[in-house]
């Protein structure tokens, strides 16, 4: 099955940009609209490419929530320029997750990136899709000012969007997203 095409200057749920949506984000520790990549080192998830084609894409929607685990979508330039000894079983790319979810129809209006370094897909993220980024430690459970941090994101979030979805992400796989989110599921 094919799933339709995304517009990246326009939401594909029938909504174009709307100048009302407040962008921007709080200058603790997350930000809006990431910088691309910087000549840092190198990020885990692109030490072990072929390890993360071998995560799926995403996972299920954790209810009551509407949130989406899914592994670190990388941009269509990393994975062009990457070489691989095999091709990944698994992309993903803001491109394709959003095409995938649409076909799942869910609405995905808000990413919330959980890893410890700089995105991967700032260059790939539309205009209507928010962003927000709060750094964790990789492999640690996050303190209660960080869940409060993601929390409150999330509800600012879907007092406005009750019905989207946010995808949710950290520097390896949905696997440990869900734990995170999990370990205090009973909070949302």
């Amino acid at each position: 099955m094919s799933c339709p095409d995304v517009d990246p200057d326009n939401d594909p749920y029938g909504e174009p940009n709307s100048p009302d949506v407040d962008r921007s984000a709080t200058e603790t520790q997350s930000t809006s609209h990431p910088t691309p990549l910087a000549d840092k080192a190198t990020p885990s998830v692109l030490q072990k490419l072929q390890k993360w084609g071998d995560y799926a894409a995403f996972g299920e929607v954790v209810h009551p929530s509407l949130f989406i685990p899914m592994k670190t979508p990388l941009s269509q330039a990393i994975l062009n320029e990457w070489s691989l000894p095999e091709e990944p079983k698994h992309s993903l790319t803001i491109s394709s997750l959003l095409q995938q979810q649409h076909f799942l129809q869910r609405q995905v209006g808000l990413i919330i990136d959980l890893s410890n370094h700089e995105t991967l897909y700032a260059e790939d993220i539309p205009p209507f899709l928010q962003y927000q980024h709060v750094q964790l430690v990789a492999k640690v459970f996050p303190d209660q000012t960080q869940v409060d941090q993601v929390i409150d994101l999330a509800e600012k979030y879907w007092a406005d969007n009750p019905t989207r979805h946010i995808a949710i992400h950290c520097a390896y796989g949905e696997q440990v997203s869900t734990q995170k989110l999990s370990k205090h599921s009973n909070i949302w």
